[in-house]
């Protein structure tokens, strides 16, 4: 079957027919960085967020690496067992990430017992020979160290799919070691190598620009990239019925569509204190659960959630053998 093709505004007008909703657009004009300067001054630390219009420029002498809890052999011993998970044991504990010259961490990611990494014990993060991070990794990813190891840099189990991860950028000078007080069984490092430490300081997590954290904190909701000079915006509001389209925006000349967003007002996200996690259910095609319901209840409201992503989802819903909705 030959792959079907639909234009962007087309597709956005589907997606929300019979909704009220607005779209904005964003054509910055500013010019791109001379290839040369972006090569000589990669960026590092901060300026990594502070700069996320220039994501998609590679850098020469730049290289990501990973370290990880895979099996050596090939097998599927990524980390059950825990055999890979330490690069070496030192009375510290677990080594599970090294580096000698420049470079910068980027994320690190932990699962296990569900998201649970209590038993993990401690992180120790050192960076040039100094302590950056010393503190029960739970702690950590549950936000209780403090800035900037917090939401959305830093995420627990609930808030994630199942693992916990830090994404405080870290860099370096001269080394990088990474070390959990117990083997914490499925884990990895991505790290950055710089081909020179010019212009690279190490992290320092009483230096915390608080700007930067606070654009983090609002993902989702508002643009983290700075603002593009002589930018235009065009926003449009309209009501379409099922099978109807409109031009959402129209931009002349050269330029980058910077921002498309639409807002239905009819659909409304969860409380921020809410977590929805999932059991595993969804992944296994169909199955079946009962519930026991106290004889004396007020009322029962079940909700189903739907996965945009997946098609002919459906869920009956059968009470003493009667099937009562679907």
């Amino acid at each position: 079957m030959a792959p079907r093709t639909t234009s962007l505004p087309a597709r956005l007008a589907a997606i929300t027919a019979a909704l009220g909703a607005s779209i904005a657009l964003a054509a910055p004009t500013q010019a791109a960085p001379d290839r040369e300067e972006i090569d000589a001054n990669p960026t590092t630390g901060w300026e990594t967020y502070g700069s996320l219009d220039r994501l998609p420029y590679l850098n020469q002498g730049t290289n990501t690496l990973q370290s990880s809890s895979y099996d050596r052999t090939g097998d599927n011993d990524d980390g059950f067992e825990g055999t890979y998970s330490c690069l070496r044991e030192t009375e510290a504990g677990c080594v599970i990430a090294e580096d000698s010259g420049p470079g910068e961490i980027g994320a690190i990611w932990f699962t296990r017992d569900g998201g649970v990494v209590e038993k993990t014990g401690n992180i120790h993060i050192e960076l040039d020979g100094d302590t950056v991070l010393d503190a029960p990794l739970q702690d950590v990813v549950d936000g209780k160290v403090g800035a900037p190891f917090v939401f959305p840099l830093v995420a627990n189990g609930k808030q994630s799919s199942g693992g916990v991860t830090i994404k405080v950028p870290m860099s370096y000078r001269e080394s990088m070691r990474v070390t959990t007080t117990k083997n914490p069984l499925f884990h990895h490092v991505s790290y950055r190598t710089f081909a020179s430490a010019d212009g690279v300081e190490t992290f320092d997590p009483d230096d915390v620009p608080s700007d930067v954290v606070e654009t983090l904190k609002a993902y989702g909701t508002d643009d983290p990239k700075p603002e593009a000079d002589d930018a235009t915006t065009h926003d449009t509001e309209f009501d379409l019925a099922p099978g109807e389209r409109t031009t959402l925006g129209s931009v002349r000349g050269a330029g980058t569509i910077d921002e498309l967003r639409v807002r239905i007002p009819q659909i409304e996200g969860i409380p921020d204190e809410l977590y929805i996690t999932d059991d595993g259910r969804a992944f296994k095609g169909s199955s079946t659960f009962t519930m026991a319901i106290d004889p004396d209840n007020d009322g029962v409201e079940i909700t189903k959630r739907l996965d945009t992503l997946i098609g002919n989802q459906k869920a009956k819903l059968i009470v003493d053998g009667e099937h009562v909705g679907t």
